[in-house]
Order: structure tokens, then sequence, then C-alpha cells
């Protein structure tokens, strides 16, 4: 048994990476992948409250015959936003476990506007040699919803439970790729359980999102179970499963995300705009 994990540990640590300018067009091949998207309080104009959307993911290259491949030399993994702004992905750094290897993307700051508002969300990717391409794909992402409430940096500024039900709103065709709806409600009083005899109240939804239509209601009763001033967390999931593989356009390599997340958070926080910790 100890000597089948060593020999797993070992495959998938690997050697050392090759270089890309060595290996062949035709032997490139994408395995596996993962991406997380984030945006912190849509339609917050203040920089420090509103970083825009946040890119993470990680594309795993390998040549056929050479497995692990890491970028040298002209050869670039670039990826277009469907606004055709360009970002180019790194190596993925060596560690104790692991060899150097292509690629990681980030991305941090791209404005709601450079994406919420427009129908187009596939980026597309390219692997070039000398800026001649030797593969690519194409990354349709999910539609994040365009919220109507909150709407503008004084919704969140001058955010109040007045004993009525909160309501955010969006444009119900926006939000088609949403999976999950949850929130969170708390104090912002120091202590334990102070919420009726629990630290927060938290409600979550991922059946018949459609029936929501645009809104999302939060009860009037279950905030007044936490003392004011009061501190609401929303998030909301999305998903496109049929997304999840992806078909290079020039060799035909089909890959697969291991691991997607995509996500809008709110926060809502009376006396003042929500600070980030």
């Amino acid at each position: 048994m100890r000597k089948i994990a060593f020999i797993l540990l070992f495959s998938l640590a690997g050697c050392d990476s090759k270089n890309s300018s060595e290996v062949a067009p035709e032997s490139f091949e994408f395995k596996s992948a993962t991406l997380s998207v984030a945006q912190l309080n849509p339609n917050y104009s203040d920089s420090a409250n509103n970083s825009g959307l946040s890119f993470n993911g990680e594309f795993y290259l390998y040549g056929k015959e050479q497995g692990k491949i890491k970028l040298s030399a002209q050869d670039r993994l670039v990826f277009t936003s469907p606004n055709e702004q360009q970002y180019s992905a790194q190596n993925i750094p060596k560690t104790s476990s692991f060899a150097e290897q292509c690629c990681k993307l980030e991305i941090s700051g791209l404005r709601d506007t450079q994406y919420q508002y427009q129908e187009n969300h596939t980026w597309l990717a390219e692997l070039t040699r000398n800026s001649k391409v030797m593969e690519s794909f194409e990354l349709a992402l999910p539609q994040m919803a365009q919220f109507i409430y909150p709407g503008a940096s004084v919704d969140y500024q001058q955010f109040a439970f007045t004993g009525n039900d909160v309501i955010l709103t969006w444009h119900p065709e926006t939000a088609k790729d949403l999976i999950r709806v949850r929130y969170t409600i708390g104090t912002q009083h120091e202590g334990q359980a102070l919420c009726s005899g629990q630290d927060a109240i938290t409600e979550e939804r991922a059946d018949n999102l459609s029936e929501l239509n645009g809104e999302l209601v939060i009860p009037a009763d279950k905030i007044a179970l936490c003392p004011q001033p009061v501190a609401i967390d929303i998030t909301l999931d999305y998903d496109n499963e049929e997304q999840r593989t992806i078909t290079t356009q020039i060799q035909k390599n089909t890959f697969h995300f291991i691991d997607f997340e995509m996500v809008q958070m709110i926060s809502l926080y009376e006396d003042g705009p929500y600070k980030p910790e």
C-alpha cells in the first residue's frame, strides 16, 4: 500500500517540466483546469469597497510525450476578454512537491462595466509561439446578475434596517446561470450567540431560483433577531454545467474543469459603508 501511495505521489509531483520551446505545436494538450471568479459589492464606485472582478485560474499544459510543460522562450498563453483586453498567464511556480508548470491566470480590478453589462461573456485563450497561434480554446463564463438594488454607492452607505423586509433586486434575464443564493444576518456588536441564541442567521436557496424573478427578500422578522446595527452578507453562486468541458480549436483536445467557482458578494452594513478587514 505504501509503495502504491509513493508511486502516486511521485507521478503527481513529476520530474522537472519540459520547456515549451522544445515541444512541437501539435504535441501540446491541456488536461484540466480550475477557475475562481469573484465580484465584491457590485455598483459600489469606491474602489476600497468594490475592487472589481477578480479571476484566479490554473490551466494545466502537457506534452503528449513530454509530460508537464512550462512556458519558455517566446511561447505565451494569452487570454483575451470579451472587450478585447489581453492578459498573459504565467507559469505556476515550483514547490517542494510539484514542478513548475504552465499556467496560472490572475486578474484583479476588472471593472464591472467590462463584464457585467454585456451579452458576450466568452474569453479566448491562445497558446502562441512568436505570436503565431499553436492552440486555442474559448472560455464561456456564466453571466452575473445586473443589480437594480443595490444600484449605487449610496445604497450601501445609507443602508439601515427600518423594520421592513430588505429586498435585493436585479434584472431577471441576467441571472439565468444562478445556481445558489445564501444570506447571513449578524450584528456588529461583539459577543457570541447575540442573534436569539445564535451567532448569525443563515438561509440558503438552491431550487427553483427562476421563481425569484429578480428579487431576494430578506424577511424583517429574521433581521430583527439580531440587535442593531446589523450586518447582512449575501452570496450569489453561478455555474453553467455545459461549459465545464472544453474542446480546443486546433488539436481538438478535450479537458475539464476540476474546480469552478463564480460568485457575487454583497455586504450591507448599518452605520456606514462596509469596511473590508
